[in-house]
Formats: C-alpha cells, sequence, structure tokens
C-alpha cells in the first residue's frame, strides 16, 4: 500500500476560505452562543468572551450569517437601530421568537473581534426584494449621500463595513423554505437583486444559490452566469449543501464519497456551460453548509422525550468518528482546490457545532480539532495524491453502531456505498514547493495502517506528526448528565491532539497509521 506525491503536479490553489464558519438564528447559535448578554462570561456588549476565544483559536477566514431557512423571512431592518425599538417577531423558519437583539451592526462588531474574517451575508430572497436587498448592499457598502448610507452613520457606523461576499437567497428550491420558488423563478429574482446590488456596488462577490441538483443549477446558471447586467457575468459563485447523518461507523464515514459526487456532477453542469458560452471564466463552487447532522433531527419525537431544562432540539455532541468524517471533507475541498473556493460548516456554537456553551461555560467537541490543524498545517497549493491501499464495502463490514445517535433514516444511499478506502489522502505545499503537509484518515475501525509515502523529488530534511486519536471511535468528548443543559460530563481525552517529531524523514518513507485517525505530517526541506 502506497501514497504518492508530486511537488509539481498542482490541482489548483487552495483558498482559505475553504475553511469558512456559518452563523444562524437558530437554536442557541447566536442567542445563548456568540451572544449572551445575560451570561456572566459575556462583556458589556454582550458577546461571550470564552466562545470567542475559541473561535479565534480556528482562524476563521469568513463567517456566513444570518442564514439558513432564517432568512428567507428575515427582514434586516428589524435588526438595526436602537435595541429598545428593534420589534420582537414571531420566526416561522424554526418556530421561535426573534428579538432582533443581534443584527447587522452586531454581526460586523463579531467580525471586528475576530480579526481574520471575511463576513458574508445572504440577503432574503424568499420573502423579501431585490430593493431590499440592495438597500442592504447601500446600508453596508456606501459612502454616498444617501438614505441608507446616512442612516448607518446614524446608527453609528460613520465607515461603510466594506462586505464583500453576498449570497442571493438560502435553499429557494426547498419547499420547507419561506418564499419556495421553482428554477426559472428564483433565477429570475436572483438576476434582478444581482443586477441592483452591483449598481450599488460593483465589487462585491456573488453567490447564488445551488440546489444540488443538475438541472436547477443549470437553468440558474444559463440566466445569472454569462446574461449578466451589460453583458457581463454576473455571478461569481454557485452555492451547494450537504449534511450527513448515520449510525453506522462505516456507513458515515463512506459519505463523503457522495459528496464527491456532488461537486462532480455540479462541476460538469458548470464545464458544460463554459463551453456552450465559449467563456474564459466560470464562476467557482461554495460550499456554503455542510456537516455531520443526524441525531435529534432524525427524530424529533424522540428527542423531546429526552429533551432537557434549557436545551434547544438542535444541540447535538459529537463523538471522535464525527471528527473523522471532517476530516474527510477537508481532504475532499482540498482535492477540488481548482473548483471550491468557499466553505462553511454549519454552525459555530451550540448548532450542530465544533464549540458547545452552557452558563457554566464553554467545550471543545470533537469536530474542532480537524478545524484547526487543517487550517493551520496546510498551505495554498493542493497536490494530486495517488493513493492505493485496501477499500472497504459498506455492505461487507461490520455493523458498529452508534447506541446514542438517533437513525435518520432519508438517506438510503449510505449502505451502498463501494470501494471506499480506508485511508483517505490529500496533501499542500507553499509556493516554492519547500513545505509539504500530508493529512491522512485512517477510517479503519480497529487497525494501524502502514504505507510507503513517495514524495517523488521532494527531500524533506525535518518533520512533525500531528496525530487527532482516542481510544473509542464512538467516544464523545462532550455527553448530557441528568435533565439541566449544564450538567453535562467533558472528557476531552475522547479525542486528543499529539504532536511528536518524525524520526524517520526522506523522499520515501514508511508511516504507521493509527486506527480510527487523522494524521497531518508537516514536512520541510
Amino acid at each position: 500500500m502506497g501514497i504518492n506525491i508530486d511537488v509539481k503536479r498542482s490541482l489548483g490553489e487552495v483558498h482559505p476560505h475553504i475553511y469558512g464558519q456559518f452563523i444562524e438564528h437558530m437554536g442557541r447559535a447566536i442567542y445563548g452562543g456568540v451572544y449572551d448578554p445575560g451570561s456572566e462570561f459575556a462583556d458589556e456588549q454582550g458577546f461571550r468572551l470564552d466562545v470567542l476565544e475559541k473561535i479565534e483559536e480556528l482562524d476563521v477566514p469568513i463567517l456566513r450569517w444570518p442564514g439558513g431557512n432564517f432568512v428567507s423571512g428575515y427582514h434586516w431592518v428589524d435588526g438595526i437601530g436602537s435595541k429598545e425599538k428593534r420589534p420582537q417577531k414571531r420566526e416561522i423558519a424554526w418556530d421561535t421568537i426573534e428579538s432582533n437583539q443581534f443584527g447587522t451592526h452586531e454581526f460586523m462588531e463579531l467580525i471586528h473581534r475576530l480579526g481574520s474574517a471575511d463576513p458574508y451575508i445572504c440577503v432574503n430572497l424568499g420573502l423579501g426584494t431585490p430593493e431590499e436587498a440592495a438597500a442592504w448592499v447601500e446600508y453596508c457598502n456606501s459612502t454616498t449621500d444617501t438614505y441608507w448610507a446616512k442612516l448607518r452613520q446614524k446608527n453609528g457606523a460613520d465607515k461603510p463595513f466594506k462586505v464583500k461576499y453576498w449570497g442571493l437567497g438560502n435553499e429557494i428550491y426547498g419547499k420547507w423554505q419561506l418564499g419556495h420558488k421553482n428554477a426559472e423563478d428564483y433565477a429570475k429574482i436572483a438576476f434582478e437583486a444581482a443586477k441592483m446590488m452591483r449598481c450599488v456596488d460593483p465589487d462585491i462577490k456573488l453567490v447564488a444559490c445551488g440546489a444540488n441538483d443538475p438541472d436547477w443549477d443549470r437553468t440558474v446558471l444559463e440566466t445569472l452566469w454569462f446574461h449578466g447586467t451589460y453583458q457581463e457575468d454576473i455571478l461569481d459563485y454557485i452555492s451547494i449543501h450537504r449534511y450527513d447523518g448515520n449510525d453506522s461507523y462505516y456507513g458515515l464515514l463512506a459519505a463523503p464519497q457522495l459528496m464527491d459526487r456532488d461537486l462532480h456532477a455540479l462541476e460538469g453542469v458548470i464545464m458544460s456551460l463554459q463551453k456552450q458560452f465559449n467563456s474564459p471564466e466560470r464562476p467557482a463552487i461554495s460550499f456554503d453548509e455542510w456537516n455531520v447532522w443526524y441525531r435529534k433531527d432524525g427524530n424529533r419525537l424522540k428527542a423531546s422525550q429526552d429533551f432537557r431544562e434549557g436545551e434547544d432540539l438542535l444541540d447535538e455532541f459529537f463523538n471522535l468518528r464525527d471528527s473523522l468524517y471532517v476530516g474527510c471533507v477537508l481532504n475532499l475541498f482540498q482535492r477540488h482546490a481548482d473548483w471550491v473556493k468557499m466553505a462553511n460548516m454549519a454552525q459555530l456554537v451550540n448548532v450542530i457545532a465544533p464549540i458547545f456553551s452552557t452558563s457554566k461555560g464553554s467545550y471543545y467537541q470533537t469536530i474542532y480539532w480537524p478545524l484547526k490543524l487543517y487550517r493551520k498545517l496546510h498551505h495554498n497549493i493542493s497536490l494530486d495524491v495517488r493513493c492505493e491501499v485496501e477499500s472497504y464495502n459498506v455492505t461487507d463490514v461490520p455493523e458498529i453502531v452508534d447506541s446514542v445517535a438517533g437513525v435518520r433514516g432519508d438517506r438510503p444511499e449510505y449502505g451502498k456505498e463501494r470501494n471506499v478506502p480506508y485511508l483517505d489522502v490529500s496533501a499542500t505545499c507553499n509556493e516554492d514547493g519547500s513545505l509539504v503537509t500530508v493529512s491522512v484518515v485512517n477510517r479503519h475501525h480497529a487497525e494501524v495502517i502502514e504505507a510507503l509515502i513517495d514524495l517523488g523529488n521532494y527531500q524533506p530534511k525535518e518533520g512533525k506528526a500531528y496525530t487527532i486519536n482516542g481510544s473509542d471511535p464512538m467516544a464523545y468528548s462532550l455527553s448530557p448528565d441528568g435533565r439541566s443543559i449544564n450538567d453535562n460530563k467533558y472528557n476531552p481525552d475522547a479525542c486528543k491532539v499529539t504532536e511528536s517529531l518524525l524520526k524517520q524523514v526522506k523522499a520515501k518513507m514508511t508511516y504507521s497509521f493509527p486506527a480510527h485517525s487523522i494524521t497531518l505530517l508537516a514536512l520541510k526541506a
């Protein structure tokens, strides 16, 4: 078994935005998450300082807000101005009450606190209008002596926010979405919104709502890509969303192969239209939402029976196996580096998130660690990796079931995946080829896998190994203990990061990858 890497064989530039995050007005993601004025850990502006410290460690490059399903019924003017005068409204998407205490200025303050993150705002094209979307751009970005720009100044922001990335609605293809539309109707309103938004600020980047459906995506691209304002391309990205959830250990870890197929399908649609339009440019792919999501969402009745005081049904705990899934997905984005230029894990705090908070404090979940290490250790050039290792068929391996998770029965394709390699690999290097990082996920539940790593002409002189692992892949770092959300067992040893110097560093070297682990080899020539 072997892994072959050639630093001269590039797949494209790895954009840092593939390590992006997402927060929505959903469950405790914002209220009780990043923003919790009543907490002893919050500052005078209501931000949870302990949560922000953990977010800062992730060095988040881009943050998407405010949704998500929420945005299709959200009118941004409700969230500006004096907090005492902001309307409290019924929020239909998630069946809750929206206080509007966290709005545009609070989001931009969060961006300012994080320092590294670019703001990415998704506009309401469900129940909203193109005029409303363009007004939001003017409010955020304009310096003109006009109504919305002057209102921003009146509300305390003299300088524009300079929001560069804007999403043209969220999941409008879905019947669950407020303002659901077919592809043709969505493309029309998105075109009008894009046209008006670009007139306000020609420098913004626009993300169209993709559906993970070739017919929908083709219709949207035909309208927005080539037939933009004054015959210029009006589109910069098209989005794709995917969540995976499966109780089976090997079933969940096969799911990134389904995501790989989704990406290839969308890339094929884009390439066919690029040829049809004879266009030298093409829109990039933004994987706007992705994560493991299955337990309580899969059985709302069971979730309500197990409901603990103060806990939202969308709170989830993660085990080590879930972190392996995240590592496989990040590997996938790096292998598709020439196409995927943005990706936003859903979500950042509490709701299917790497960070969990209660009134007692905040905690790292297992899926936090691959996000942190990949962002820290990988470089900006993706390398074409050839990996020849043993593989499995989901139906042929021992069934190892997570008894804590709730079965999600709407994805039967999980059990049909075949030829899933036990080792999932990606590699990157820096501009001059002196630094190389190889990331390897060993999917095998029980066995160490030894592989020969052939680096070709690359001659490393030193290196370190960073390993994410634990004794039990089904172990949770955080789990409920009692009837209150504040009663949790925290076991950081369930998912640990270890660092060690590589003893054998050369162009051809053998490495033993521990069972159910993620390993990042950081090499220096």
